[in-house]
């Protein structure tokens, strides 16, 4: 018999192991980065120069991290720099070229699949 559902599929798809985080900010310079969505992200801060931190709510072995950007006119990317497992952190910086810099009112959009085993 087939399984029917969204939350069916995903199992089917990616196993009855996985979790999908997602969340959008938008960045403010140098002042905090305003959250707009997030589901299994505890926390989004900035600790730097174009560097935004994302902790979230469970630990895993194993996160496929997608992000996009939207609205924005920057000269800059938003790039994965670390992945953390044991403090639950993922760190974004916005790039240009291969600095990070500071921008005013980029949303940032980030999917992350995570997977309890390898």
């Amino acid at each position: 018999m087939a399984k029917s559902g969204g939350l069916s599929k995903f199992v089917d798809c990616y196993g009855p192991d996985s979790v999908f985080v997602i969340a959008n900010f938008t960045t403010a310079g140098t002042g905090a980065p305003t959250v707009n969505e997030a589901q299994g992200v505890a926390t989004i801060t900035r600790t730097g120069v174009g560097v935004f931190e994302i902790t979230l709510n469970r630990s895993w072995k194993n996160a496929c991290v997608t992000l996009g950007l939207q609205h924005t006119t920057q000269a800059a990317t938003p790039v994965v720099t670390s992945v953390t497992p044991a403090t639950r952190k993922i760190v974004v910086s916005m790039l240009a070229g291969s600095t990070a810099t500071e921008t005013t009112g980029a949303v940032i959009h980030v999917q992350i699949l995570l997977r309890k085993s390898v």
